[in-house]
């Protein structure tokens, strides 16, 4: 009787541990999904602002429609970073901040600029806030 019940356990135990596993799974692939739609929706939100830049004629719209295309462009690539690394609750700062600091210079383009040595105090702040608005809401650590 012993062995039957240890074996209505075990089978139990897989069964649940199966069940997770699946949930797990289907879980990732709606992330992975969601943050799919989010790319592709900025993409869009970008290639909508360029299109709008060439039917207008006012001169100021032009360029305000023209900065706001790759500032979404910019948006988005940092998104990609975020969510498309194996760990998402790891950022590995190097490339996330050389990434983060070329599309910023692409987004502002049109004003000469140059990077020089890093603003280690400024480096750290940035990632003390990118570190907390990876947390969820409620939670802080510094």
């Amino acid at each position: 009787m012993e062995d039957l019940r240890g074996l209505n356990e075990r089978r139990e135990l897989e069964r649940a541990k199966q069940a997770l596993e699946a949930e797990v799974l289907q879980k990732d692939f709606l992330l992975k999904e969601v943050n799919h739609r989010i790319k592709n929706s900025l993409q869009i939100v970008s290639s909508i602002l360029h299109l709008q830049s060439g039917h207008t004629e006012n001169e100021e719209a032009i360029k305000a429609l023209q900065n706001a295309s790759p500032r979404v462009l910019a948006i988005a690539a940092v998104h990609e970073r975020l969510y498309t690394g194996s760990d998402i609750r790891v950022v590995h700062l190097g490339p996330f901040l050389t990434a983060l600091c070329s599309n910023i210079a692409d987004a502002l383009r049109p004003w000469a600029f140059s990077l020089r040595a890093p603003d280690w105090a400024a480096l750290g702040s940035l990632a003390m806030g990118l570190a907390e608005s990876r947390k969820p809401a409620g939670e802080s650590g510094f």
